[in-house]
């Protein structure tokens, strides 16, 4: 598994496609073929639209299935060339909207879904950088979804948990219609792009997020030690004062 993973970050640092149509010859098809004979559903191809015979006339079988396939069988959330496998997640089933400023952006669930039950499959591109809105596969490839599951907010008490092995989001207690999917980022990640103070309001609030085999840096050092300066400060002011009454 691992040397398919660094065939395919070959490919894709050889040939990054970048959702448009190009010539096969440049490894469009190519990295099609070896994502499709794998485990790894980062591009479905499907058999019974893209053969030879079906996409004769156009310039490749990009360009026949972002022309020919029909738009309820693709994955509004994924651009095109990603959005092929009917299994991904679709704007009827979730919505990317703001949190708030500090946090940014997150994925709302329509949908109820009960704990332990399957929440959505999801899809990327494959890398060996560490990068914004990455999912970290093995130690040395990393999975960049900035469309879909890239967006999953954090929690220290989180709604969701990742399987990156089968590309799946599990419930890991109940989701009701209006919630934000959640995920605890120290359970895939060793080292996180950039570490960050916490406001979840889990009653386990860490209050400082890193990778789960990075330490705690000298900003988030600081974060704390402030962190628990204001919170002497909160105990010695509702104490009160000798000799006052």
């Amino acid at each position: 598994m691992i040397e398919f993973y660094k065939t395919l970050i070959s490919l894709n640092r050889t040939h990054p496609y970048n959702g448009s149509c190009t010539d096969t010859s440049k490894g469009v098809l190519p990295l099609f073929e070896t994502l499709k004979t794998t485990s790894l559903q980062c591009v479905k191809r499907r058999e019974s639209r893209v053969d030879e015979g079906r996409w004769r006339g156009y310039r490749n079988p990009c360009e026949f299935l972002l022309r020919e396939v029909p738009v309820h069988e693709m994955s509004e959330l994924y651009p095109p060339g990603l959005s092929l496998d009917s299994r991904l997640p679709t704007s009827d089933q979730f919505t990317v909207t703001s949190v708030n400023g500090e946090v940014g952006m997150g994925v709302q669930s329509k949908l109820a879904f009960k704990r332990g039950s399957l929440v959505a499959r999801f899809t990327g591109q494959l890398s060996n950088q560490i990068m914004q809105h990455s999912l970290q596969v093995s130690p040395d490839a990393h999975l960049h979804d900035p469309w879909f599951v890239g967006l999953l907010t954090h929690s220290c008490s989180p709604n969701a948990v990742l399987d990156m092995q089968r590309l799946e989001i599990w419930a890991l207690s109940d989701i009701e219609p209006g919630d934000l999917v959640t995920i605890d980022y120290a359970v895939t990640e060793d080292t996180l792009h950039r570490q960050f103070g916490c406001g979840c309001g889990s009653a386990s609030c860490r209050k400082w997020i890193t990778g789960r085999r990075e330490p705690v840096n000298a900003t988030g050092m600081a974060y704390l030690q402030g962190l628990a300066a204001k919170k002497i400060k909160r105990i010695v002011l509702r104490q009160p004062r000798r000799g006052v009454r």
